[in-house]
């Protein structure tokens, strides 16, 4: 299971946004319930419900959030994106920093 902070990082990267509050909805029960808050937040229902109240970029961060649970998308995924984006910045870009 990711970290909020990596749910937050593999939005941005993949999707291009990232809004705390889907992956809180997503993990809000954990406390409570310890893993088997699963059963309630990690299906496709409680995925299309966040899409009717916040919309469907918040449903695909949703989705992508139950992905990377389930072990699917990996930090290898999104790492390697990430890494091929800062390669094919400018070189007056890299040289600003």
């Amino acid at each position: 299971m990711a970290s909020k902070r990596e749910h937050l990082r593999a939005s941005e990267v993949l999707l291009g946004y990232s809004d705390p509050l889907v992956h809180g909805l997503m993990d809000q029960e954990v406390r409570m319930l310890g893993y088997k808050y699963r059963y309630i937040r990690h299906n496709m229902e409680y995925i299309h419900k966040v899409g009717e109240l916040l919309g469907k970029e918040a449903e695909l961060q949703a989705f992508l959030h139950l992905l990377m649970d389930m072990g699917l998308v990996t930090r290898y995924d999104y790492r390697k994106k990430r890494e091929r984006k800062i390669q094919k910045r400018p070189q007056s870009c890299a040289k600003e920093k």
